[in-house]
C-alpha cells in the first residue's frame, strides 16, 4: 500500500469511528473570534473585526462551536470541516432549520482542503491536534501557514505534559485491557470493565509498598469517571493521543513560520499566580518566555493547553499592556467575602480592609481606589463594561473622588484591573453584551437553541452557553421564540391538553408515576418559572453589540458566500 493510500485509510478510519461513536459537541467561547480579537488587542496587535471576518474550524463536529457565533455575526463568513459524515449531516440540519446563509460545513479532511485565495482571519482547531497522526498535524500547520491572513490568529488545543503523563498510564491500561475483550463488547461495558481493573490496581498491595502510585491511579480514576462515555472512548481508546511539552509545540510551529502568542486562559501563563517561594525562584532565573511557560507547566502539572498562535512577523511586536484594557469590555466573577465582613463597605471609602473572593481565592484591598474598583466589578458581575468607563466610574465614588485630579489615579486603577485579569478575577472581550435586567416581555432563546431541542439533553444558546435541559423544560422551550409573551407562556402551562402529546412521565418521592393533572400542571409551571430564571441568570436573553472603540484591520470583506 502506498503512503498516500495508508494516510487516506487512516483518515477514513477516524471518520468511521466518530460516526459509530459520536463525540459530545459543545461550544467553546474562548475559541471564538471576539475573544481572540480581545487577546490580540491586549497584546497590542490588530486583528479582524469579529462582525465581518472569515473563520475556519478544523474538526468542527456538527458545527456546535460555530453556529451560535454564525447566528450572532451574520456578516462574517464561516467554514467548518470534519471527517465524520454523521456530524456534518447533523450540522447541516441545524443550518437548514436556522436558515443561515453565512456558514458552510464540509465533509473533508484538512489534508484535502484546497488553499483559500482570500485567506482566513481566524482558524480554530480544538480537540484535533493531539488526536491525529504526524502527517495530519503537519497538514494543519502547513495550511495555517499558507491560509492565515497576515493579521490572523489561530487557536490550537492539545494535551500537554507533564500533567497528561498520569492519564497516559490509565489510557495504556485501558487500551491493553481492550485486547482481551470481545470484539462486539459495547463501549459502556468496555469502560466499566477497564474501570473495575483500574480500581483493583489502585488498591494498596501491602503495608510495605509505597502508595504514591496507587494514589495517582485512584485520583485520576475518580476524575475521569465523571466524563461522558463518548469522550472516554475517543480520549482513551482512540488510536492516536499524543501529548506535548509547550516547548516542543512551539518548536514545531516555528518550523512553519508561526509563533506562540498566549494561552486563552491568561492566568495560566502568569508566574504571579504562584506561591511566594516559587515566585521567588522564577525571579532569580534568566528565562525566555517559552522557558518560563515550560517551568510553569512543571510547577502546575499542566495537562491541557489552548494556544493562540500567529505568523512570526506579527508576534514580534506583541506585548501585553495594562492600558490596552481601557479599550476592552470587562466582566468579573467576584463577590464580597461575607465570612470576613458582614456588611458592604460604607461610603466614603477609605483605607480600611475590604475582603473579596471568587471560587479560587480570597483577597483584600486597603486603598479606596482598589476597593472601589472591586466593588464596581462585584456590582457589574457578568455585565460587560468598557475598561475606560470602569476607571471613570471608580473615580466618581465617594472617597475615591479626592483622587480624581491626581495624575496617577488612572494608573493605580488600570494596573489593579490588570492584576485582576491576570488572576482570573476579571475577563476580557471585544464585544459588548447588553444585559437584560428583567425578563424580556417576549423571551427569545435564539434559533440554534431551538434547533437542538430534540437531539440531546443540553442546548447551546446565543452566547455559547452550554446549559443542561430536562425533559419538562424541553416542552416549554419551543415557546421561547420571541413570538409569545410571558403571560402567553404562563397560560399555555395551565392547560393539560397542551402536554398530552408529550412522551414524558413525572414521579413522586417514592418513584410512583404522577397521574393527577393538577399536580402535573403545578410541576410544569414550577419548571417554567425556574427555566426562565435560569436562562435569564445565564444571560441567554442578552444581546451583543459591535465594538466601536477598538481598532481592527482595515481589510474589506467581499460580499460572497463563505
Amino acid at each position: 500500500m502506498s503512503a498516500a493510500s495508508s494516510q487516506q485509510n487512516h483518515i477514513e478510519k477516524i471518520g468511521d469511528d466518530y460516526d459509530k461513536h459520536p463525540y459530545p459537541s459543545l461550544c467553546y467561547v474562548k475559541t471564538h473570534p471576539n475573544y481572540l480579537a480581545a487577546l490580540a488587542h491586549y497584546h497590542g496587535l490588530k486583528s479582524a473585526d469579529p462582525f465581518q471576518c472569515r473563520v475556519l474550524e478544523i474538526g468542527c463536529s456538527n458545527g456546535a462551536n460555530l453556529l451560535s457565533f454564525a447566528e450572532q455575526h451574520p456578516n462574517s463568513r464561516i467554514i467548518g470541516i470534519d471527517v465524520s459524515k454523521k456530524h456534518i449531516a447533523q450540522g447541516q440540519k441545524y443550518i437548514n432549520h436556522m436558515g443561515l446563509e453565512n456558514i458552510i460545513l464540509q465533509h473533508c479532511s484538512i489534508t484535502d482542503l484546497p488553499d483559500d485565495e482570500e485567506k482566513f482571519d481566524y482558524i480554530i482547531c480544538h480537540g484535533v491536534f493531539s488526536w491525529v497522526s504526524d502527517f495530519v498535524r503537519d497538514s494543519i500547520l502547513a495550511y495555517i501557514q499558507r491560509n492565515l491572513h497576515n493579521h490572523g490568529l489561530a487557536y490550537i488545543s492539545y494535551n500537554c505534559y507533564p500533567g497528561w503523563a498520569n492519564l497516559k498510564i490509565l489510557r495504556d491500561i485501558m487500551r491493553y485491557r481492550e485486547q482481551q475483550c470481545s470484539k462486539d463488547i459495547s463501549v459502556k461495558a468496555k469502560i466499566a470493565d477497564a474501570f473495575s481493573l483500574i480500581k483493583h490496581i489502585g488498591q494498596k498491595v501491602n503495608n510495605n509498598t509505597f502508595d504514591s502510585y496507587q494514589n495517582i491511579i485512584n485520583e485520576e480514576l475518580n476524575t475521569i469517571k465523571q466524563y461522558p462515555k463518548g469522550y472516554l472512548h475517543h480520549e482513551f481508546y482512540h488510536q492516536e493521543n499524543n501529548a506535548f511539552y509547550i516547548h516542543e509545540f512551539v518548536d514545531t510551529i516555528n518550523r512553519y513560520g508561526l509563533d506562540y502568542l498566549c494561552d486563552t486562559n491568561i492566568a495560566s501563563d502568569e508566574i504571579r499566580t504562584l506561591p511566594s517561594q516559587q515566585l521567588q525562584w522564577f525571579k532569580q532565573q534568566d528565562l525566555t518566555k517559552i522557558e518560563t511557560l515550560q517551568y510553569l507547566d512543571y510547577f502546575n502539572n499542566r495537562r491541557f493547553r489552548s494556544s493562540v498562535i500567529a505568523h512570526k512577523k506579527q508576534i514580534k511586536s506583541a506585548m501585553p499592556n495594562a492600558h490596552y484594557l481601557k479599550d476592552l469590555y470587562i466582566t468579573a466573577n467576584i463577590v464580597i467575602d461575607k465570612e470576613q465582613q458582614q456588611h458592604r463597605p460604607s461610603y466614603p471609602l477609605d483605607d480600611r480592609k475590604c475582603y473579596f473572593k471568587n471560587n479560587h481565592v480570597t483577597f483584600h484591598t486597603a486603598h479606596p481606589l482598589l476597593t472601589g474598583l472591586y466593588l464596581i466589578l462585584v456590582d457589574n458581575g457578568n455585565i460587560t463594561m468598557l475598561g475606560s468607563d470602569i476607571i471613570n466610574k471608580v473615580k466618581e465614588l465617594p472617597g475615591c473622588d479626592i483622587y480624581k485630579d491626581k495624575s496617577n489615579a488612572d494608573d493605580i486603577i488600570i494596573h489593579e484591573l490588570h492584576n485582576a485579569v491576570k488572576r482570573n478575577l476579571a475577563f476580557i472581550d471585544s464585544q459588548q453584551i447588553i444585559k437584560k435586567n428583567t425578563l424580556p416581555d417576549y423571551p427569545d432563546i435564539g434559533k440554534f437553541a431551538q434547533a437542538q431541542l430534540y437531539h440531546q439533553s443540553w442546548a447551546i444558546f446565543r452566547h455559547g452557553n452550554n446549559i443542561d435541559i430536562n425533559n419538562v423544560e424541553k416542552l416549554i422551550m419551543p415557546l421561547l421564540n420571541g413570538q409569545y409573551s410571558i403571560s402567553d407562556i404562563d397560560k399555555y402551562c395551565t392547560d393539560i391538553n397542551n402536554f398530552n402529546h408529550a412522551d414524558f412521565h413525572l414521579y413522586d418521592d417514592r418513584h410512583h408515576t404522577i397521574d393527577n393533572n393538577d399536580i402535573i400542571l403545578k410541576i410544569i409551571h414550577q419548571h417554567m418559572v425556574s427555566l426562565l430564571e435560569k436562562l435569564h441568570h445565564q444571560g441567554c436573553f442578552d444581546i451583543i453589540k459591535p465594538h466601536h472603540n477598538m481598532a481592527f484591520t482595515d481589510k474589506p470583506l467581499k460580499k460572497e458566500n463563505p
